[in-house]
């Protein structure tokens, strides 16, 4: 990993949301607690007490609904569980938590998700209601629910700091919203995942731009220069994460790319202009990794996943060693240990006639001591 990913990483993790738990004062003030055995709202107990992590142990649950007894549920609710990290990339996918805390897809494993981690996270008792909404089934637990799990829309910490959350959270991501790409008569295959972000904010008249047709990147480019360049310049902040915790955790090289940009009839999920953004994962070595650390939840995705890397061979990706060098230089200086070790475990087995070359005919690298280099172009 470069510098430079380092850097974006470091960066993103800093502005990441830290929270690893929901106390009662974190709520809104007008909700309804039952305390001990009476019900007071947030804002009244926060007057008396104040922000009191003591009073944690005194709420036994809240108010779903006017005609129904509190929902009884533990404070402080902790966020570094397996079952908030599944829930949380099935709904920044999916779900619907403006308004109220629901899920309206065809999938019965994500109703599963749903219902299993929702009980498990917050309380048994809670009741999901189904029903169908234009065809599909949807579950709904109480609205109240969607300030007891934040749904934020940058990966949260956590997930950077363990792996198996980090497995979890994208294997649920790429169930919901990437696809295997797979045409054998083109000989291509990929794995793809789409997010969808807002940029309204770069246009000053949305009539500039035809209702719900896409307009594709170099049509953006030619058309709209300026937007172009605010927008390539912030990627979509899931995305980004995503592709930023493929290479953190799994070593899995992805691409990132700005597909297109569409002025939509209502701006309630996607806002009103929309971005579409791409995650690729084109190697068949990461691919590969992908299906082996990862993979798809279900059948045909797994199955269809694996079937391109059996009919289309696999070429070893191209790694520039000039490239490995920068990457692993600390202080301007890389170490020929380090090197060797790294193209080695790339496939590599003689690293030394880079050296050799870059230094003593093409001039790109110095020696400055024994064992110890720098790229000076």
């Amino acid at each position: 990993m470069g510098n430079s990913y380092y850097l974006l990483l470091k960066k993103y993790v800093q502005n990441s949301p830290k929270s690893l738990e929901i106390n009662w004062f974190d709520l809104p003030p007008n909700l309804i607690l039952l305390e001990n055995s009476h019900l007071i709202t947030v804002k009244k107990l926060m007057k008396i007490h104040g922000k009191n992590k003591i009073l944690n142990r005194q709420i036994k649950g809240l108010k779903t609904s006017t005609k129904k007894d509190a929902l009884r549920i533990n404070f402080p609710i902790h966020l570094d569980k397996i079952c908030y990290i599944r829930l949380y990339a099935l709904m920044i996918s999916e779900g619907s938590v403006r308004t109220e805390f629901s899920l309206n897809v065809p999938e019965k494993e994500f109703h599963q998700i749903f219902e299993k981690d929702l009980k498990e996270l917050l309380s048994k008792e809670i009741t999901i209601k189904k029903d169908f909404n234009h065809g599909l089934e949807r579950s709904r637990a109480p609205a109240t629910i969607r300030f007891l799990v934040p749904i934020y829309n940058t990966i949260p910490k956590v997930i950077f700091q363990n792996k198996e959350f980090a497995k979890e959270y994208l294997r649920v991501a790429f169930e919901a919203e990437g696809s295997p790409i797979f045409n054998l008569k083109k000989h291509k295959k990929y794995i793809k995942l789409s997010r969808n972000s807002d940029v309204s904010q770069f246009f000053s008249n949305e009539n500039d731009l035809p209702l719900e047709k896409r307009i594709f990147i170099n049509g953006i480019k030619k058309i709209y220069p300026m937007q172009y360049y605010n927008i390539i310049k912030k990627p979509d902040s899931l995305i980004l994460g995503e592709h930023l915790l493929l290479k953190y955790w799994f070593n899995i090289d992805s691409t990132l790319k700005l597909e297109s940009i569409r002025l939509n009839k209502l701006g309630n999920r996607k806002g009103k202009i929309s971005a579409k953004w791409v995650l690729y994962i084109y190697s068949g070595e990461d691919i590969e990794r992908f299906n082996q650390q990862i993979g798809f939840m279900s059948k045909f995705k797994m199955e269809k996943s694996q079937e391109m890397l059996e009919k289309i061979p696999s070429r070893r990706k191209q790694y520039s060693a000039l490239k490995i060098m920068r990457e692993i230089q600390k202080e301007n200086t890389f170490l020929v240990r380090d090197f060797n070790k790294r193209m080695k475990n790339l496939g590599y087995k003689s690293p030394q006639k880079f050296l050799w070359d870059y230094w003593n005919n093409k001039k790109i690298i110095k020696r400055v001591k024994r064992g110890e280099y720098q790229v000076i172009q």
